[in-house]
């Protein structure tokens, strides 16, 4: 019974933690191309740091994906 009730319960789950996840796997590919710009681009004095911006937005998305996660066991 309890296989069950897992199995239900994961597919009603599924379809909207694979998309955070996946959302989450191209966000952190995205905030190692920004670091390793901002590595490359340290000494420049002109350089606006629009790969930090990313890093903080990746950040971000880490944060929602950990709430909304919880969210999401809470209501199930």
């Amino acid at each position: 019974m309890f296989r069950k009730l897992l199995k239900y319960d994961i597919k009603s789950i599924a379809n909207i933690w694979l998309i955070m996840s996946a959302t989450v796997l191209a966000m952190s590919v995205f905030a190692g191309f920004c670091v390793k710009d901002i590595i490359i681009n340290t000494n420049n004095p002109d350089y606006f740091p629009w790969s930090v911006i990313g890093v903080m937005i990746t950040y971000i998305a880490y944060i929602a994906f950990g709430i909304i996660t919880s969210i999401l066991v809470y209501l199930r």
